[in-house]
């Protein structure tokens, strides 16, 4: 019996073991334990978010590379040509050329400041022309959407100076008199806008007509800025004030990580989740105002949030496990026809050699009666092996313990009709004799 197992299991167990190596072949590789992330300049906010992040990945053994550049321009150009996995991109940025480059999230509203000389007053964008005005750097965000705006106003090259300056320039610019009025998308929690609030001789403009300005531009919104909002001691501002705002989003190159995907979004929840000035908690982050199509494991995490994995182990066991799943599903798939082949051919292996025992009995019994007691000494021998062979040597498993000891009395029966042949040739030789 055990060398029936044996051909059986031996087998078997090569083809496992080969359907695992097929499978260990097949299994998704592990997420990458460096990735990268591109954004503004050091002293934005967006490189001071890029920090946070990289501390919070770094406690799921994820070391995040920040790469700076000069805004969200270039940082979607890093993410599209796949210098970085990661960007973070003002909305309103991208163009008819990003193809490779997929939306995350939206996380955080970012409004468009308008700052002006106090001395000028105006009541529309439109009141802008004729000036000169500040617009951001080349290859910032701001530059792009202020240009937008501007256009969309009726305000361009031609009747207006629109000078590239950065925020922090803009607003040395502005107390200066060089410039009369600047354009910054930035967050409130920068501190270059508190900076400029608090500047005597430089107002803000309401934009009254926002809502014309978020329907004409899909990924705009209409935000309110409470008065008192960013200093209640100093009520700034003044007076509440309607503004345009787009978002920061979370881009992704095509082939970054699905599993540092939704690690970057869980993280993103736990930092952008909280109340700001402009959104209620909860808010963020969200597939709205995306301007990018959204990837497809992204989606699903903000739809369907943690995995049970992810709530209950940490990111690298999680991961772990849910590639293990991956391996082990198709394996199970493959062995769950071997099993239910196994089975029924390891009973017919016990049975045929049961089988085989009782061929050789019935091939004794069949020629017993024929046999003198020479004959029927020698297959007494062959069954008395037989019987040694059965009660010492053969491990029955008990499913088949009934048919192992009606063999053996079947042994015995046939050994007693031997012996009592070999008893009736003795005692007919004796009676023959003289």
């Amino acid at each position: 019996m055990q060398s029936t197992l044996s051909k059986i299991g031996i087998p078997a167990a090569l083809l496992v073991a080969a359907a695992f190596f097929a499978a260990y072949l097949l299994m998704p590789p592990p997420p990458p334990k460096k990735v990268s992330i591109a954004t503004g300049r050091t002293d934005g906010v967006y490189y001071r978010y890029a920090v946070e992040y990289k501390k919070a990945l770094a406690k799921e053994g994820i070391d995040l590379v920040i790469l700076p550049t000069a805004g969200s321009v270039e940082a979607l150009e890093a993410a599209e040509h796949g210098r970085v996995d990661f960007a973070f991109m003002q909305g309103g940025t991208a163009d008819a050329n990003i193809t490779h480059t997929l939306g995350l999230a939206t996380i955080y509203f970012e409004p468009l400041w308008i700052f002006y000389a106090d001395s000028l007053n105006p009541e529309l964008l439109n009141d802008l022309k004729g000036l000169t005005i500040g617009i951001g750097e080349k290859g910032s965000g701001t530059y792009i959407l202020s240009r937008k705006i501007l256009d969309a106003s009726g305000i361009d090259a031609n009747n207006s100076t629109l000078s590239p300056l950065p925020l922090g320039d803009g607003i040395k610019a502005l107390r200066s008199g060089e410039i009369e009025a600047l354009f910054s998308v930035i967050s409130a929690d920068s501190a270059l806008i508190a900076k400029a609030l608090h500047q005597k001789g430089i107002g803000l403009l309401a934009c009254r007509r926002a809502p014309a300005y978020a329907k004409k531009f899909g990924y705009l919104s209409e935000v309110t800025l409470f008065e008192g909002a960013l200093d209640l001691a100093e009520n700034i501002p003044e007076k509440e004030t309607r503004m345009i705002a787009t978002t920061a989003q979370l881009v992704a190159n095509e082939n970054a990580s699905p599993e540092i995907i939704r690690l970057l979004l869980r993280k993103a929840k736990q930092i952008h989740s909280k109340p700001t000035l402009f959104a209620d908690a909860g808010t963020f982050p969200t597939e709205k105002y995306l301007q990018l199509p959204i990837h497809e494991e992204a989606k699903r995490y903000l739809e369907r949030g943690d995995s049970w994995l992810e709530r209950t182990f940490p990111f690298p066991i999680a991961t772990l496990i849910d590639r293990l799943l991956v391996f082990l599903i198709p394996l199970i798939t493959l062995l769950l026809p071997l099993a239910k082949g196994f089975l029924p051919i390891y009973r017919w292996r016990i049975r045929h050699q049961i089988y085989r025992w009782y061929k050789l009995l019935r091939q004794i019994d069949e020629k017993a009666d024929s046999l003198d007691e020479k004959g029927l000494t020698a297959e007494l021998k062959r069954i008395s092996e037989l019987q040694k062979e059965v009660q010492e040597h053969v491990n029955v498993p008990l499913s088949y313990m009934g048919e192992y000891y009606l063999l053996r009395e079947h042994i015995d029966l046939i050994k007693e009709k031997l012996l009592s042949l070999i008893r009736k040739r003795k005692h007919n030789i004796a009676e023959a004799k003289p």
